[in-house]
């Protein structure tokens, strides 16, 4: 018993000096931001800069003007910049141009005084090299830490290559090659000021990858939770097209709800948005329903992203646990240093996190960054889902469960089967009590005058070709509406896709309204409720 005794007075002792450490430290770092609060106020940091800046530009101006006063006329022909080098860069003294073309910007016997090649982590060493060629001197500005350009397969020609590693082509860009060939001889030097970002999420770049050594010079006002990780609701989501790329429509659909808006409202007051992915398809399928909420956002790869900037960035990850084999090219430092340094304002981390927690990257550590940091960020648990998620794999007991609730399957197709479920569900409610609808129904049933249709159409509707779902009015058994269920894996092929569009076009040939449900989407049930209404005010203002 004394043991013990001695034991808990011990671990109270240690908790106690604990916490007298913590309370001293916070006191002394409290007092530190005071005394650094009153130097820059008593030295007038502020207007201090503001001078600097101001003078600088009275000197820039006062030195352009001392170049140009005295000429009132420059006549130049398109061959100038190589024919009168001299005389074209005593008026144009610095030119614009791409490491592509910067051979076409000179004479073959000139060379520029200075070459300054911005992003040069994304320049490659052939165009890289033309800079070389043109310079007495170059000023190479880039950072290994983000992302190189993307270059074609090279296992093939590495095969047969002898050469050294610090000037292959498919392993360099023109600043590690030049680091790998001058090492410690090359002058560098760290742009350690950092203006573009919030400090929070700036601030993960700079312990993830730049060993705090970033001077951070925004200011942590204007934004209360600038970091937002949204988790998609439960399953994995990711698809593939039919030429294999990959998408996740979920991880859009999710970000477009209105719940997503309300949860985090600071997404409306921002001026520039972006939303960015690793992968090319999701960028495509995301770009028009982006841009049809946010009519200015900038839609696309985070490696097309790299040295632009938006107020918010919504970073899609795309993957879950079907793609675990593709995790080396988004869970990389480089490519997630260069998606969350465009944020100025608001990072927004749309993932799914079971697949990157057990990966234990750099993706994890961010998840983790904006979990310790809840004072500053908004974590949103989506409510988005979808009657056919149930169809996934992981939820095959569930799916079972809800389709013993049909007496007799009317569909090999369980997608087709959930719907119907869904379906008779929303026909109880009193507002459609006067509807019915019929599964499987041919089409060549509602074509009674087949001469408004064309051959092509004709030899669709007598092939036996119907419709998922026709809804009927009670009392006159008129037809007014279908619905179709798209299975994404097998609409998806292009020869479906023109049956498809086939079937939309009799469909709408003959008067009926038409919806289409993929089994790749989400929000079925506000969607058939939405669409059987908009059909119901249609056809009552048309009775008038």
């Amino acid at each position: 018993m004394n043991g013990i005794k001695s034991e808990l007075g011990r671990m109270e002792a240690i908790n106690k000096n604990r916490k007298e450490y913590y309370s001293d430290k916070i006191e002394a770092i409290k007092n530190e931001i005071i005394r650094s609060e009153s130097f820059l106020a008593k030295n007038q940091y502020e207007s201090t800069i503001k001078d600097i800046e101001l003078c600088s530009k009275q000197i820039f101006k006062h030195n352009l003007c001392i170049r140009y006063q005295a000429k009132n006329e420059r006549e130049f022909s398109t061959d100038s910049h190589k024919n009168e080098f001299e005389k074209f860069s005593a008026s144009f003294p610095v030119i614009l141009s791409t490491c592509d073309s910067i051979m076409e910007c000179i004479s073959n016997e000139q060379i520029f005084d200075y070459v300054v090649v911005d992003e040069s982590s994304m320049a490659s060493l052939v165009p890289g090299i033309f800079s070389l060629a043109k310079a007495k001197n170059i000023i190479i500005v880039g950072d290994d830490k983000q992302l190189p350009s993307i270059q074609i397969d090279k296992k093939k020609i590495n095969e047969l290559s002898t050469i050294p590693s610090e000037y292959d082509y498919f392993e360099n860009n023109l600043l590690t090659s030049l680091i790998g060939v001058y090492g410690e001889k090359l002058p560098s030097t760290m742009l350690k000021e950092h203006y573009r970002c919030h400090p929070m999420i700036i601030n993960f770049c700079n312990k993830q990858y730049y060993n705090d050594e970033l001077v951070i010079m925004t200011e942590n006002k204007g934004i209360k939770n600038p970091l937002v990780r949204i988790k998609t609701s439960e399953g994995n989501h990711m698809k593939f097209d039919q030429d294999a790329k990959i998408f996740n429509q979920r991880e859009i659909d999710t970000f477009l709800s209105t719940e997503f808006t309300e949860k985090v409202p600071e997404i409306k007051g921002i001026e520039s948005l972006g939303f960015v992915s690793p992968y090319r398809r999701q960028v495509d399928i995301a770009e028009e329903q982006v841009r049809a909420k946010y009519e200015q956002a900038i839609v696309d790869t985070v490696h097309k992203f790299q040295g632009r900037e938006c107020d918010a960035i919504i970073f899609s990850t795309v993957l879950d646990q079907k793609g675990v084999n593709r995790l080396g090219f988004v869970d990389s430092s480089c490519l997630l240093n260069v998606a969350v340094s465009r944020a100025k304002k608001i990072l927004v981390l749309n993932t799914s996190e079971e697949v990157f927690m057990n990966n234990d990257k750099d993706i994890a550590a961010l998840i983790r960054y904006i979990k310790y940091y809840g004072e500053h960020s908004i974590v949103y648990q989506s409510k988005v889902h979808s009657i056919f998620d149930l169809l996934q794999q992981e939820f095959s007991a569930e799916l079972e469960k809800k389709l013993s609730k049909i007496k007799k399957k009317h569909s090999k197709y369980n997608s087709e089967n959930l719907t119907r479920l869904l379906i008779d569900e929303i026909l109880k409610e009193p507002e459609f009590k006067h509807l019915s609808y019929q599964p499987e129904y041919e089409i060549r049933l509602l074509a009674k005058d087949l001469s408004i249709l064309s051959d092509e159409q004709i030899k669709y509707v007598t092939n036996g070709a119907s419709l998922d779902f026709i809804f009927f009015n009670k009392m006159d058994k008129e037809p007014i509406a279908a619905i179709e269920v798209d299975g994404h894996k097998f609409h998806k092929y292009d020869r479906q896709k023109l049956k498809d569009s086939c079937k939309k076009d009799i469909i709408n040939t003959l008067g009926i309204k038409f919806e289409t449900l993929s089994t790749n989407g989400s929000g079925e049930e506000d969607k058939i409720r939405a669409f059987l209404k908009s059909t119901l005010i249609q056809n009552a203002e048309g009775e008038k």
